[in-house]
């Protein structure tokens, strides 16, 4: 009675081992790595933080075309010294100066990006104290307009109005190519991880099958069924299966870290991870994963961003070593008086109008070597961007093509495994009933591990195309429909 106690006592010990070591593994499929990687990875928070900085550069190059009112002043300026002053015979006398002065201007200015112009309507005030004849003046401008016109010159602004909703929808597209490109990855730290978990399967199941045929080979040697040669390679298959099992061990504990890292899963527990055996399957067309390509991914705004770049260091080159000139003009009220309630009776008109001119005479060729060299620069980002669209659309079709035959391969893949298996359950059975060699069993153990290893890579493989073509179109040909909703803007409105 008291035997049966003490076995029942070591199995209740060791059903409760069993269920912690349960308890501290954590069960994951595909698409639930995939979906961790997405919250949680530090790659996902770069891409972030990135997005973020692109907007608020896009939201800065919208309100540089608004209308911006400024306050400016100085409260107070005070200036005392002595300062030479001419008299009506020639000479100089200096006088004693003892000013104080504050001033105020309120100034509302607007950028017009098609022209650059720069427009302006203001108003100042100014007070000045003579500290020495204690006296006070008053000068204003109650109300002035006034433009500053580039002519012959360089418009930055028209340039940036082209290039910056180009740079946002480029941003937009990018980030939602880095999401698949952290999912991608993802997949390749999962197969990463479920390669050496199938390893370790192997293994623990060869250590096993290689003990019991070592026990089988030590009764056989005894009774003289088998040669000590092929006890000796029995033997061998043990200590074999027992270094594979630590090194797939090994490997295994480096990629659940790798795994862990990318994903940012923090627990200890172990990941345990299920083969995406049901995949989905479907075709894609190569002309409307090109249409795709070209409509959402990032680099045609990218090309086309390259291309309008060169044709603005071209303007600059040309504009900024030619005749110049700038036309300002100014129209407004303005009077004097000691006391501010007067400034707005009578005031007089105040008029301006300059126009300043550049003229280079004589660079020894540096203005056309600018020129030549923005040309020749020119040149060679339409032949890159040439390389880099046949690239592009390569990329594309070569991926299709590969997607399309991978679903076969990984079918033909999955019944060599199950084959594979098969055969070698059949063949340890027929070596431990001693109707077939330890040869012959090795071979079926080889075939075993090959084919389960070309099984899982080419899941992988399948996969890999699969979020591939995702990252290469940011189109899911699976429930037609795009990935991501459409955040860019139209580009057309902004010239």
């Amino acid at each position: 009675m008291s035997k049966q106690i003490i076995v029942l006592f070591i199995l209740l010990i060791l059903f409760k081992h069993g269920l912690r070591a349960e308890e501290n593994k954590r069960i994951f499929t595909l698409q639930e790595i995939v979906s961790l990687a997405l919250a949680n990875s530090p790659t996902v928070k770069n891409v972030k933080n990135q997005r973020q900085n692109a907007y608020w550069r896009y939201r800065n190059y919208k309100t540089s075309f608004r209308p911006q009112l400024d306050l400016n002043g100085n409260i107070p300026d005070y200036f005392s010294s002595n300062t030479p002053v001419t008299q009506p015979d020639g000479s100089v006398s200096f006088r004693s100066v003892n000013l104080s002065k504050a001033s105020m201007n309120l100034q509302l200015k607007q950028e017009i990006a098609l022209t650059g112009t720069q427009v302006y309507a203001a108003t100042d005030v100014t007070r000045i104290d003579n500290l020495n004849a204690k006296t006070v003046d008053w000068n204003g401008s109650p109300f002035m307009i006034g433009f500053t016109q580039t002519i012959f010159g360089y418009n930055s602004q028209k340039w940036t109005q082209r290039l910056e909703p180009l740079v946002w929808n480029e941003s937009q597209k990018s980030y939602f190519e880095s999401l698949e490109g952290i999912s991608q990855a993802a997949s390749n730290y999962f197969f990463g991880l479920l390669r050496l978990q199938t390893e370790v399967e192997l293994a623990e199941s060869n250590l096993r099958n290689s003990e019991a045929n070592q026990k089988i080979a030590d009764v056989n040697i005894e009774l003289g069924r088998i040669s000590p040669n092929d006890y000796k390679r029995v033997a061998l298959s043990v200590l074999n299966a027992r270094k594979s099992l630590s090194r797939a061990r090994m490997g295994e504990r480096v990629a659940a870290f790798n795994l862990k890292s990318f994903i940012g899963f923090n627990e200890a527990d172990d990941l345990v991870l299920l083969p995406p055996v049901k995949t989905p399957d479907f075709k894609v067309s190569v002309q409307k994963a090109l249409e795709q390509a070209r409509l959402n991914r990032g680099d045609p705004e990218r090309m086309k961003r390259k291309m309008i770049q060169a044709e603005q260091d071209l303007t600059y080159a040309k504009r900024s070593n030619g005749l110049r000139a700038n036309l300002t003009g100014m129209y407004g009220l303005t009077n004097t008086s000691d006391k501010p309630s007067d400034l707005l009776e009578k005031p007089e008109v105040q008029k301006m109008l300059r126009l300043s001119l550049f003229i280079p005479v004589l660079d020894w060729g540096r203005s056309a070597s600018k020129v030549k060299m923005a040309e020749s620069n020119s040149e060679l980002v339409k032949y890159e961007i040439t390389q880099e669209v046949q690239q592009f659309e390569r990329e594309v079709v070569v991926q299709v093509e590969e997607f399309n035959l991978l679903y076969e391969q990984m079918k033909t893949a999955k019944e060599a495994d199950l084959v594979a298996e098969e055969g070698y359950k059949i063949a340890l059975q027929q070596y431990q009933g001693g109707k077939l060699s330890i040869t012959e069993l090795n071979i079926a153990l080889q075939e075993r591990e090959q084919s389960r290893h070309d099984f899982i890579n080419s899941l992988h493989s399948y996969w890999a195309a699969y979020y591939n073509l995702r990252k290469l179109t940011l189109y899911d040909f699976e429930n037609d429909r795009k990935i991501y909703e459409d955040t860019t803007i139209s580009v057309s409105n902004q010239k």
